[in-house]
């Protein structure tokens, strides 16, 4: 039997794909893990509830790891029936009370600390790690069509 020579030329297709994922998985990162201000502004870790003045607290409506809707009542001051509003579209869970019922409370002191529901980070880095993945499977499929 005669050796047959193929002379078909490789392409550079998966090695393109491999750079391309590899420049969104470090767009993933950067967004996932280290978020600039204007995103941390958007998606925030944390939302500190406070009151616009000073009082006492009259109402608490809310226990650690409850779970929030938008628009809630977190709080009511006795002076003026102040409230404190919950204001984030998707919900979120209240991770620390800091006051009680007839505490006193400053002007924009925390009296509640909630994490809103937000799956901004959880997307982006689950994107760090498929598109890191895809971007070592096309580079090794690159490697082995050479």
């Amino acid at each position: 039997m005669a050796n047959r020579v193929y002379k078909n030329k490789g392409s550079n297709d998966y090695l393109v794909m491999s750079v391309i994922f590899f420049l969104l998985c470090i767009w993933a990162i950067k967004d996932g893990w280290f978020p600039s201000d204007k995103v941390m502004k958007k998606h925030p870790y944390i939302i500190p509830i406070t009151f616009n003045e000073d009082g006492f607290i009259k109402e608490i409506n809310v226990n650690e790891n409850d779970l929030i809707k938008d628009k809630q009542v977190i709080a009511i001051l006795d002076r003026n029936e102040a409230k404190a509003i919950f204001n984030w579209e998707k919900g979120g869970t209240v991770i620390d009370v800091y006051k009680k019922v007839y505490d006193p409370v400053f002007k924009n002191e925390v009296i509640a600390t909630v994490k809103p529901k937000d799956s901004f980070y959880i997307f982006n880095q689950t994107l760090t790690i498929v598109s890191g993945i895809a971007s070592i499977g096309f580079l090794i499929v690159h490697k082995l069509t050479i």
